[in-house]
């Protein structure tokens, strides 16, 4: 009896410290995607990533697998990605229509099966995106997708938590998301389509990675654009991504600190400048409110911004989202467009009261009418909000006139 309860223990312990990846995906070292490589996802076809017309029809889902070591699973679903953002022949200098990508990365317990419930409400979300967008856009989703579930058992698979926060650490450190990133960046430069907009959002352990991918590029871009003296103004600017999503992120508030201190130095942001990051964390989110401090207290992290996620250190609360009545707020900072966007009554409204209102990076807090619980990020309320506030950037950007340096 007594080794039996001991070997139940061990398990349960390995379980939690390995996840025990159900399925192993193998990472694929081919060096190009063959013709007639890709595979679509609707119609099960073969056929050239680079061709047009393409299989796909709307919504426009495209799929891109990482392994558990963060190497790529198949180069095709790169390809096939890439090429549908493209529009086109590469030689075509600038694309008819332009394209509103949104690539987002899924959290715990999720993978790129075809059953898997972020997949189909991903898919839902981006052919409502297309049916309600311009008659000259191309709405294109980008699954991106990680071992996120490494045992599909109910109740044991909570235990998995350290094991996929470690996969998820090395998919951001193998450096292929990033590359993809960049990959995105540079078609928009190729396509000379100042129309086009790309965003990012990631939930969960995906904020984890899609942050930690992003992060750098965007501090990168903040310093190229300081304006070199005391007192100055930052010239506008924005990350590899034209917008960046963290939905209930399960990462420590440490890793935002250098984000939070722009709000701190005599240095200001142009007026004209875009929101460039926005994170949103629910009140009832148990799994970064207590889960995660819990396993940080394990992991021996015991400093206060270790042990608990952005969406739940106080300090670094920017802004919030809540049900109201009044179709605008009557804010006594009346600085920017985003410091209070309503949108079907479900408003944002800056609450920090600082010098930095034009900052671009948003901290949110928000209640269970809108976002209920950790994994409510698909209910109609939020999403809503979230498709009317990504509209709402991009018809804000085109009449910024970004300057030159």
């Amino acid at each position: 009896m007594k080794i039996s309860f001991r070997l139940i223990i061990g398990v349960l312990i390995w379980l939690s410290l390995s996840g025990c990846q159900h399925g192993k995906l193998t990472a694929d070292d081919r060096k190009e995607c063959p013709y007639n490589g890709a595979i679509d996802r609707a119609s099960r076809e073969h056929f050239d990533p680079e061709s047009e017309p393409r299989p796909s029809k709307s919504p426009i889902v495209k799929v891109i697998e990482f392994t558990e070591e963060g190497e790529l699973h198949d180069r095709c679903q790169w390809s096939d990605a890439i090429f549908e953002i493209r529009g086109g022949n590469q030689r075509i200098a600038k694309d008819k229509k332009s394209k509103f990508v949104v690539i987002y990365v899924h959290g715990w317990k999720h993978n790129a099966e075809e059953s898997d419930s972020d997949l189909k409400n991903f898919t839902s979300w981006i052919k409502n995106m297309s049916d309600k967008g311009a008659e000259n856009t191309d709405v294109v989703g980008i699954y991106v997708s990680w071992p996120g579930q490494s045992i599909p058992l109910p109740i044991f698979d909570n235990l998995t938590f350290w094991g996929r926060k470690g996969a998820a650490d090395r998919v951001s450190i193998g450096g292929n998301f990033s590359k993809f990133l960049s990959a995105v960046e540079n078609v928009r430069r190729q396509r000379k389509n100042d129309d086009d907009f790309i965003v990012g959002i990631g939930h969960s352990f995906g904020a984890r990675i899609l942050f930690s991918a992003a992060s750098p590029i965007i501090l990168h871009e903040l310093q190229t654009h300081h304006p070199g003296e005391r007192f100055g103004i930052y010239k506008p600017f924005k990350g590899v991504l034209d917008f960046t999503i963290l939905l209930n992120p399960a990462f420590d508030a440490a890793r935002y600190t250098a984000f939070d201190s722009t709000r701190r130095w005599q240095e200001k942001f142009h007026q004209r400048q875009q929101p460039i990051l926005l994170s949103i964390a629910t009140e009832n989110d148990y799994a970064t409110r207590f889960a995660f401090p819990l396993g940080q207290l394990i992991g021996t992290r015991w400093h206060e911004r270790e042990k608990i996620t952005l969406g739940n250190y106080t300090n670094y609360t920017t802004h919030e989202i809540k049900i109201s009545s009044e179709s605008k707020f009557s804010s006594e900072y009346e600085d920017n467009w985003y410091s209070h966007f309503c949108s079907n009554n479900v408003c944002l409204e800056r609450t920090r009261a600082d010098d930095r209102a034009t900052s671009p990076f948003l901290v949110a807090k928000t209640n269970s009418s809108i976002i209920d619980g950790h994994n409510g990020i698909w209910g109609e309320t939020i999403q809503s909000f979230v498709a009317d506030f990504l509209r709402k950037i991009r018809q804000e950007s085109r009449m910024v006139v970004s300057e030159k340096d």
